[in-house]
């Protein structure tokens, strides 16, 4: 099977988000933390008006759930660019793209939950499967959306 130099070029930014996702889960615990940590600092600088005051269970919550949402992030433009690569296929009709895009991303962070096992103080997550699965969701079905919309000029 021969690819086009359109499926390299959507096939090579796959891999550089797999790459991507990959650095961030092989950080450490203490890294991670403390990237999630300067962020979780300024957004309670710009979203809380007495942040002096602010509890550290709040502070947690806040930083749970800006991890959360890179996680969401990340896979929601693993989403659209896996979803991007599967068009340029054979795979008919769209909701075969779909269960394709949407069943390799949560294979590849089922792969990345096993991975942060082996990375020190890192854990692996069913429930990070669960967010990535669904950013992937958004991130196929908005690819979807989006070709149907060009599809229709």
């Amino acid at each position: 099977m021969k690819l086009s130099k359109k499926q390299i070029v959507y096939l090579i930014f796959v891999i550089i988000w797999m790459i991507i996702v990959f650095l961030f889960s092989n950080e450490s615990a203490e890294k991670s933390s403390k990237a999630s940590g300067s962020i979780t600092e300024k957004v309670v600088e710009v979203i809380i008006k007495d942040p002096e005051h602010l509890s550290q269970s709040k502070r947690d919550t806040i930083e749970t759930i800006i991890r959360k949402l890179a996680h969401f992030t990340l896979y929601t433009i693993g989403g659209i660019l896996i979803a991007n690569f599967m068009n340029t296929t054979n795979i008919k009709p769209n909701s075969m793209l779909i269960i394709y895009s949407i069943l390799f991303a949560t294979m590849y962070a089922i792969t990345d939950e096993i991975h942060q096992l082996f990375v020190p103080g890192r854990s692996g997550e069913i429930r990070d499967i669960f967010i990535d699965s669904i950013g992937a969701c958004i991130g196929t079905y908005a690819f979807i959306m989006i070709k149907n919309i060009k599809g229709r000029k």
